[in-house]
């Protein structure tokens, strides 16, 4: 599963806290629409998502705006549901005049961005590249504006580091613009945090990165994951290892 994932056109990425024999750690998840790998680290860094993607990657990393996500190696897609959500939940308690019209501007500038994409199999390839450059020049302005709302300058900050990767969905139609397919895939460790105390060793954790793993991607696959799974043991016991998922990238 790592290997295909490592090979995938697209990889979904996202973490969650963890506990592992008592001290914080986290669980990775590096998904797509039918793969999932996790893994189980101490390390919250930059680091882990080296050394799981590896440095021969050569698709599209999708993440949310967390720092560890900056300064790697690869293609990226940012997360505009975050960007939008942070938003939202500033405007509950900002009201001045300037955040109001940023707001508004960021959103209308995402909606035709979505627009635009939906489009692209039937707009000229060069006029859809004269319009995809007016968003991204558009988004660039809004970034680069000088902000007095602390609001707006935090997050102009967040835009300064990511504004490329932001509208990528535009220069390849196939990226979605969200990292939906990741925080579907975290979920179940959530639940599984929330009614146990993680793993009390490594040799745990590793078994419970495998388990997730293998079960996810099976139900990815709409394959019925008891059966599949004892049937694999079965074989495993007779001496045979038939693989029982479908590893394709596409």
């Amino acid at each position: 599963v790592l290997e295909a994932i490592r090979g995938s056109p697209q990889v979904h990425a996202d973490e969650t806290g963890w506990r592992l024999d008592g001290k914080k750690s986290w669980v990775w998840a590096f998904v797509n629409k039918r793969l999932a790998y996790y893994h189980v680290d101490r390390s919250r860094g930059r680091k882990v998502i080296k050394e799981i993607l590896g440095e021969e990657f050569d698709g599209t990393l999708i993440s949310d705006f967390y720092s560890v996500y900056l300064k790697l190696p690869y293609r990226m897609q940012k997360c505009l549901v975050h960007l939008l959500r942070d938003f939202h939940d500033c405007a509950k308690t900002n009201h001045s005049v300037e955040f109001i019209k940023a707001y508004k501007k960021i959103k209308r500038i995402i909606k035709d961005a979505l627009r635009l994409q939906s489009r692209h199999e039937t707009i000229p390839p060069g006029k859809y590249a004269r319009l995809r450059v007016r968003i991204e020049d558009r988004l660039f302005d809004f970034m680069a504006f000088g902000y007095k709302n602390k609001n707006l300058q935090r997050l102009s900050k967040r835009f300064a580091q990511s504004w490329l990767d932001m509208l990528r969905f535009l220069k390849d139609p196939s990226l979605p613009w969200h990292n939906n397919v990741a925080e579907r895939l975290i979920r179940p460790n959530v639940i599984y945090r929330n009614r146990s105390f993680g793993n009390r060793s490594d040799q745990g954790a590793e078994a419970h990165g495998t388990m997730m793993s293998l079960m996810q991607t099976l139900r990815l696959q709409n394959k019925n994951v008891t059966e599949n799974l004892r049937m694999a043991y079965l074989k495993h016991r007779q001496g045979h290892s038939d693989p029982f998922l479908s590893l394709s990238t596409s």
